[in-house]
């Protein structure tokens, strides 16, 4: 495993980690650890003795096909502490979790999509005419923004718009009166146009969208009167 280790470590960008000559190569006999299980702490006896001298904070091991990994952490004694599949796997769930709650986006982009938000429901917002206000290229913006948002900012706004107004119309504490209303409040200046923008996403008409939400909220309602009358 130590050459596909390798090529991860510089892959990554590492540069200060060590391997255990003793264990760099295969060895069928295994016989710097008995078992060959990267999952036994017993196997961490060489690599523990290099991080002591090289002072690493993390060691992990793997089997020589690669297939079975196991890590051990420096604690705040100095020894290393050995960590099971499921404290591995909560490390490894917990860090993609935070990564994805908090996508890492450029200074450029995440003023774009701070301007959107502010902006979206005045009917007289011109996205692109903000967008060519910025020193950067009016393509260089789209491309940046769409990899790193997953929508162009155009697509961005139009859904913002859209959703906004699907909760409008589903919500029974707010009434935004007629569907044109609904539209000018979200920044649509063309009710026909809102219309079928709104279909064409949620594949119903707004007023039909409007009309089915409110009748899942009466039975909602009628069913909760029922359970407390209960």
């Amino acid at each position: 495993g130590s050459e596909p280790f390798a090529q991860m470590m510089r892959d990554r960008g590492f540069t200060d980690w060590h391997i255990v000559e003793e264990q760099r190569y295969p060895d069928p006999d295994f016989t710097t650890v008995g078992y060959p299980n990267p999952e036994s702490p017993a196997a961490f006896r060489l690599s523990e003795e290099l991080g002591r001298q090289v002072g690493a904070e993390l060691l992990m091991a793997t089997d020589p096909d690669s297939d079975r990994f196991a890590i051990e952490i420096r604690n705040d004694e100095g020894e290393y502490v050995w960590l099971n599949g499921n404290q591995t796997g909560y490390l490894l769930v917990n860090y993609i979790h935070t990564y994805q709650q908090a996508p890492l986006r450029s200074d450029i982009v995440e003023e774009i999509r701070s301007n959107i938000l502010q902006n979206f429901s005045d009917c007289s917002y011109e996205l692109d005419k903000f967008l060519r206000s910025l020193p950067f290229s009016y393509d260089y913006l789209r491309k940046l923004f769409k990899k790193e948002m997953g929508v162009t900012p155009h697509q961005f706004l139009s859904d913002k718009r859209l959703d906004t107004a699907a909760e409008y119309l589903a919500s029974s504490f707010h009434d935004p009166g007629n569907i044109a209303d609904v539209a000018r409040q979200c920044g649509f200046n063309e009710p026909l146009y809102f219309s079928r923008m709104f279909k064409k996403k949620y594949g119903t008409a707004p007023s039909f969208y409007r009309s089915d939400r409110q009748q899942n909220i009466k039975r909602l309602d009628a069913d909760q009167v029922r359970i407390e009358e209960a």
